[in-house]
This record gives C-alpha cells, structure tokens and sequence, in this order.
C-alpha cells in the first residue's frame, strides 16, 4: 500500500472483488492495450479476452466505475478496436503494487459486439481442437 499512500496520502482506494457473473466465456488475449482516462494515456498489457470484458495487467490505481477509452489490435481480423470499458474490479497485489482490472465493456456497437463474439468462439474452437489431437 506504501505505492498507493505516495499517490494519494490517505485517500482510500475502492477495490472490490465481484462475484463471477460472466456473460462471455474468457480466452487468452496478450496484447498491448492503450487506455484513455481522466489519467491521461496510458498504455497496459491485457491478460483475457471476453465478448463482454477484458482483463489488463496495470499499475495505473484505477478506482472502480472508471470510465476508460481502450484502444487495441484484433491481427485476426485485421481489426481496431476502439471500446469503452467500465472498471468493474480492481485486484492489488498484497504490497500494493501489482494490479489487474476487470473491465466489463459498455456501448459496444452491434459490429463490435458481432466481432468479439466471433474471435472468442474462434479462440475456444481452437483450444479445444488442439487439446483433442494430444
């Protein structure tokens, strides 16, 4: 916590740990991430991929029901995506340091929407192939 006392003083920093409620089944996705806040530009690693989420790897202390720009490459698709998340939890490292959010994406548009369903269904169709030809 000695990180978040430099950043803050005592302000106390909201982390919650949610329920699992997923709507989407998560795959790998390690990817570049850039991010936009009232924060500025910063720019993560992701960690999983859902149609309805993402996980990034931060040491930026997001507050939870931040509101975030994300900016990110789908090769598969040759494809931007340019998505707004909603900090839904914020997991610490117990000194204080290491964090990963959990970002539930909002006003996806329907290509949006098509396009993350369709790589996630990919991404699963190929794990399970690849698990019964061991």
């Amino acid at each position: 916590m000695k990180f978040f006392n430099r950043l803050f003083g005592n302000k106390e920093i909201t982390a919650k740990k949610i329920p699992c409620r997923r709507l989407s089944e998560r795959v790998l996705f390690k990817s570049f991430i850039s991010t936009e806040s009232s924060w500025g530009i910063t720019y993560t690693s992701s960690g999983n991929l859902s149609a309805t989420g993402i996980f990034l790897e931060s040491r930026v202390p997001f507050e939870v029901d931040s509101i975030l720009s994300l900016n990110f490459y789908l090769p598969e698709f040759d494809q931007w995506m340019n998505i707004k998340g909603q900090v839904a939890n914020v997991m610490l490292s117990e000194d204080g340091v290491e964090m990963g959010l959990g970002i539930q994406f909002i006003e996806l548009t329907l290509p949006q929407k098509k396009m993350l369903q369709e790589y996630v269904e990919m991404q699963v169709i190929e794990k399970w192939f690849d698990k019964k030809q061991l």
